[in-house]
């Protein structure tokens, strides 16, 4: 696989960013951008009406997690309307207050924080990797995964974990793109009728074009890192 198919050409117009809530706004109100998130997540999710709890009565959409308000969030935004159109958060384990790879995958994550020595300070837990229809397929998923794994090193991580779905052909991005298998369990989960099964990657020991992709994403992750570690306004 070429450097061009990893960090592809067709999606270069997009505008990444990231945010997290500032620390020192931790008891205020969700901050715009994050509703903003979570409405995109939910209308994508929702896909139509087959996944009718992401709709509220007053026909909002709306995907709301605990881990939200934790979490790094990588966003990218279509060219000239601005809009939100594909989103993936990575939180550091250690701020986790629930952490749902550790609870949907118990033995097999002790197993893994045993076998390689881990503290919760070496790990980034993701999830939400999402992606408007209109844009899936165009190397959006990809563009977003490895400035999550280019996240990780600025973050001097030693661990992503996360889960991906089997159903509808999700993880076939996450083992593209130097992600593998962390056991064969499966886990159902019913909000996105999917079977869920653990990935995990290691940022610093990646496959020599991931390596090279990654390494392409550093300087506009490194920068888009730097505006959200601005104070907010």
């Amino acid at each position: 696989m070429s450097k061009q198919t990893l960090w592809r050409k067709s999606v270069d117009e997009l505008v990444l960013e990231i945010h997290r809530r500032s620390t020192a706004n931790e008891h205020s109100l969700v901050p715009q951008w994050l509703k903003e998130i979570q409405n995109f997540r939910g209308r994508v999710i929702w896909d139509k009406g087959n996944r009718p709890s992401f709709k509220t009565p007053d026909g909002e959409y709306v995907d709301a997690q605990k881990s939200d308000l934790e979490a790094y969030h990588i966003l990218l935004r279509a060219p000239g309307t601005g809009q939100v159109i594909g989103c993936v958060w990575l939180a550091p384990l250690e701020s986790l207050h629930q952490s749902h790879v550790r609870d949907s995958f118990q033995e097999l994550s002790h197993d893994i924080f045993k076998k390689n020595g881990l503290a919760a300070s070496d790990v980034l837990e993701g999830g939400r990797l999402i992606v408007d229809a209109d844009w899936q397929g165009l190397g959006a998923s990809s563009r977003l995964l490895l400035a999550g794994t280019a996240l990780a090193q600025l973050l001097d991580r030693r661990l992503i974990w996360g889960t991906a779905g089997v159903r509808h052909g999700q993880e076939r991005v996450f083992l593209r793109l130097g992600y593998f298998w962390a056991g064969d369990e499966l886990q159902a989960d019913a909000s996105v009728n999917d079977e869920l099964r653990m990935v995990i990657c290691e940022p610093m020991n990646l496959p020599g074009e991931i390596s090279t992709a990654v390494n392409d994403a550093l300087a506009t992750v490194s920068a888009a890192l730097h505006e959200c570690d601005k104070p907010e306004i």
